[in-house]
């Protein structure tokens, strides 16, 4: 609404009334829907009946829909208190604005006045102020009435409150003392179906402690038998470099012997071909030489044979260790599942399979 001063019209004073008239009507309008959604709570809150908890109710589920009557109670109690703030705030808002719409209707009405006063001096002319006089009246016994009636329903709503307050909390009493005993009641239960799922629980773990024993010692002898097995392939790989690695020593004692001989045998050659025509001991010393040269050729062939072989070996060895720590880790893996109670007989046959699997590898390599 524009702010009036002494500088407006009759015409724009009387409009400024009607749009306050207006605007009382609109708050007048918003409270009679505020009361009536209040009505509605009311009657939603008093309809809604606290349930009644079985002792012998065990599910989550019931619990869970006990517990959501409880917060739809408390979300109405919520819900009217905020309306009741609301409401509150409203009614004081109005009266505030009431108050200064009479302090400028007050000042408005000096403001006329003395506009009075002018106009009849400029214009001589007489202005009629029992209408306006009798506006401002009624403006003042509507806002009394008003101010009047609003007091009066703050209060019975208050008293409405307070009393569904009351009640509420006598039945949360009476629903949280029914629910404490259903509580304990299902307390009980639980713990007698606990005592009883632990006893057949131990019965069930000392009727299989004989089976799992059994077990457990198949499985160790089966461990210990692999393990003998792989050890003893391990010693005969180990004699049979061994000796590879003699033979090796062997042939290269002899290899780096062969310069001495060859200039032994050069010396005697020459020796004896003092005696001999240059011819024979020149044909002498070519057969010499090519013998000296074959037989360096096959010391050098038999040596790089037997570093071929030894390559070999150590590559076989390289490879069974690998395979005997897989064996190695596939039984404890098992081991550690029989322990845990989970082996079965397909456990065992698993082993079995890769301890034949290997003795068939080593017999194989031989």
């Amino acid at each position: 609404m524009a702010t009036i001063s002494s500088k407006n019209t009759k015409a724009q004073i009387l409009q400024a009334y009607k749009d306050l008239e207006k605007e009382k009507k609109e708050i007048e309008r918003k409270l009679k829907t505020s009361e009536q959604e209040v009505v509605k709570l009311q009657k939603q809150a008093s309809s809604t009946p606290v349930s009644k908890p079985s002792v012998k109710e065990k599910t989550v589920v019931k619990v869970v829909g006990d517990s959501a009557k409880v917060e739809n109670i408390e979300g109405i109690i919520l819900n009217l208190e905020s309306i009741e703030k609301g409401l509150g705030k409203a009614m004081s808002e109005v009266a505030n604005k009431l108050t200064v719409e009479a302090e400028t209707l007050a000042e408005l009405t000096q403001d006329i006045n003395e506009e009075k006063e002018q106009l009849g001096k400029l214009y001589d002319l007489e202005v009629n102020s029992d209408v306006l006089d009798k506006l401002i009246e009624d403006y003042e016994n509507s806002k009394t009435t008003f101010e009047e009636e609003s007091d009066k329903k703050r209060k019975t709503f208050e008293e409405d409150i307070a009393e569904k307050r009351k009640n509420w909390q006598k039945e949360q009493e009476v629903y949280y003392r029914k629910t404490s005993e259903r509580d304990e009641e299902s307390r009980k239960t639980q713990e007698r179906e606990r005592e009883e799922h632990e006893y057949n629980l131990e019965l069930d773990r000392s009727l299989k402690d004989d089976e799992y024993d059994q077990k457990k010692k198949q499985l160790q002898v089966e461990l210990d038998e692999m393990r003998e097995a792989r050890e003893t392939s391990w010693a005969a790989e180990e004699k049979a470099l061994k000796e590879q690695e003699n033979e090796f020593n062997e042939y290269k004692t002899k290899f780096e012997e062969i310069p001495d001989k060859l200039d032994k045998a050069v010396k005697r050659a020459e020796a004896e071909g003092k005696a001999i025509i240059e011819r024979d001991a020149k044909e002498k010393a070519e057969l010499l030489a090519k013998e000296t040269e074959s037989e360096n050729r096959i010391f050098e062939l038999t040596i790089e044979s037997l570093d071929n072989t030894i390559k070999s070996q150590n590559s076989r060895i390289t490879s069974l260790s690998k395979q005997l720590e897989s064996a190695l880790k596939q039984a404890q893996d098992l081991a550690v599942k029989a322990i845990e109670g989970s082996a079965n007989n397909d456990s065992f046959s698993a082993i079995r399979e890769i301890a034949l699997e290997q003795a068939k590898n080593q017999a194989k390599s031989k």
